[in-house]
């Protein structure tokens, strides 16, 4: 199957709200939370669409105002019966190049500790968990050692990033 990937556009917003529901363990924000990405973050959102045009994959991210230099993955998610058909790593490779347009030098984004799939995908990808960096405690969470109370009392995160 032909997968294209592609700059969002604002008007995708209701069918990457869906997208994202029924693609677990992605945690899905309410619909007006991807119609704001979607028109103030459209040149760092980017879905993968099959030759029928319909959405299997979709990612978002945005340069930190507090650094620069580092471009933050928001969500990625890959419909369930495209993983592991080198769809995730072609959005990567688009966020990639959106990030170097940006000038950033460095992507980070969190991954839940339980997660081990995705865990597994971005270091294949490059990517190192960089979770001691936070001046935070880190804990150990079945051998994956992730930011305690990163999102909050109990949200325990795993921080990765690479350098682009």
């Amino acid at each position: 199957m032909k997968i294209n990937i592609r700059n969002s556009k604002e008007e995708d917003f209701s069918e990457i709200y869906e997208f994202v529901k029924k693609c677990p363990p992605l945690e899905t924000y309410g619909e007006h939370f991807y119609k704001i990405i979607l028109r103030y973050f459209g040149d760092t959102s980017i879905v993968a669409v099959d030759s029928e045009g319909k959405i299997v994959g979709f990612s978002f991210g945005f340069v930190s105002q507090k650094d620069p230099e580092t471009f933050f993955i928001g969500q990625i998610g890959i419909r369930e019966d495209m993983r592991g058909t080198g769809t995730g790593s072609k959005l990567i490779e688009g966020i990639i190049n959106s990030a170097k347009e940006k000038r950033c030098k460095r992507i980070e984004l969190t991954v839940d500790p339980t997660n081990t799939a995705s865990q597994k995908f971005f270091g294949k990808m490059g990517f190192l968990n960089i979770s001691k960096k936070e001046s935070r405690e880190c804990i150990d969470l079945k051998g994956t050692l992730c930011v305690g109370d990163y999102y909050g009392k109990g949200r325990h995160f795993t921080l990765f990033g690479k350098y682009i």
